[in-house]
Parts: C-alpha cells; sequence; structure tokens
C-alpha cells in the first residue's frame, strides 16, 4: 500500500509537512517570546526515556537477550523497549518472560510489534504477555488496518490491571484513525537528526 519513505505516512510528502509545521511553531514562538516547548504546554524539565533494544539478531538467544537488558540496565535505564513480532508468537512470550525476569518488576518494559500483526493475533499476545507486567504495546497493528484496530480497543483488558485500565497500545497514523475510531493512546514519533541521517 505504501512505498516506504517515498509516499504515505513516512514518506517525503509527510517530511515536508513535517518541516513547515516546525517552522510555522518556530515563527509563532518567536514573535511571541516564548519557547516552543511552553507553547506547547511544556511544564517539565525532565521527561522519562527508554533503552530501546531486543532486537532479532543471528546468534542471539534468550541469554544474551537478558544479558543486553542487564547492560541497559547498568547505564541506568529505569524503562526498556524490545521487538516483537518477528517470531512465533510463543516464541515472543518466552522473550518477554526472560526479559522481565532479567530486569526485575520495577523497570518498565515496552514492546513493539513494527505492525506485524493482524488484529486477532495482537489481542492473542496481549493475553499471553499480561503476567509480564507490559508498559505498552506499541504499533501491534498496521495503522491502515482500520477495521482492526477497533476490535483491539474493544478486547485489550487485563485481569493484571485494576479495572477499567489496560496494557496501552499505540497507533501510529494518529490524524487518519482518529477520525475512524479514537485509540485510548496516541504516540506520535519525535525525530532528531539531520534530514539525511
Amino acid at each position: 500500500m505504501w512505498l516506504p519513505k517515498i509516499v504515505g505516512r513516512r514518506g517525503m510528502s509527510t517530511h515536508v509537512i513535517s518541516a513547515i509545521d516546525i517552522a510555522l511553531w518556530d515563527l509563532i514562538g518567536k514573535a511571541l517570546g516564548i519557547l516552543v516547548h511552553k507553547l506547547l504546554g511544556g511544564v517539565t524539565d525532565r521527561i522519562p526515556c527508554y533503552i530501546a533494544g531486543g532486537y532479532y539478531e543471528e546468534g542471539k538467544g534468550l541469554k544474551e537477550l537478558a544479558q543486553e537488558m542487564e547492560q541497559n540496565l547498568d547505564m541506568g535505564a529505569r524503562a526498556v523497549k524490545m521487538k516483537v513480532g518477528g517470531v512465533p508468537i510463543n516464541e515472543d512470550v518466552e522473550r518477554i518472560r526472560v526479559v522481565r525476569e532479567a530486569i526485575g518488576p520495577d523497570i518498565k518494559l515496552l514492546v513493539d510489534a513494527n505492525n506485524a500483526y493482524a488484529a486477532y493475533e495482537a489481542i492473542e499476545l496481549a493475553r499471553k504477555m499480561e503476567p509480564y507486567d507490559i508498559f505498552w504495546f506499541e504499533e501491534p497493528v498496521a495503522p491502515a488496518a482500520y477495521r482492526g484496530t477497533p476490535q483491539w480497543r474493544g478486547q485489550r483488558q487485563f485481569r493484571s490491571r485494576p479495572a477499567r485500565t489496560s496494557t496501552p497500545a499505540t497507533i501510529f497514523a494518529i490524524s487518519s484513525s482518529m477520525t475512524r475510531q479514537p485509540s485510548s493512546m496516541q504516540m506520535p514519533k519525535f525525530w532528531v537528526g539531520s534530514p539525511n541521517s
């Protein structure tokens, strides 16, 4: 459906729109003499962050995955993110279990599927990772899978959480998905670097 980095949600048109949007916010901030982060509601000088990892690599087994996460903790991480969706669901559940054991109960654990699943598969994984206290499940389904998103939203209730809460799931395509069915959490991506990086 999309040609990556050429057209569509990750394409050049989106990059151009983003550049114009950033420039307009900068102009407004300069005209008002207010820093842009304050215009956007910024109220703190600190934000929580995480270390992303847990990628699939040849020769990287459960032991190496656990060691990687332990190294992240040695660097001071209070939250870590790992990939899911590259192996069968039960294998990923075992990877999640190993990571949770390695990092302990007090570190936030995030998983990122990069749109790997159909809605029913995302629901299956979400149910199977309930015991591991997932802080959020990023991009469980493709943003263009609009029919799957409401199905996902209706099913992600977790016994391990208090009533009326669930493991948050993020959907990338904010504006177009919001016009169809609102998600409980939207996660815009922020990118820092040169346009050529």
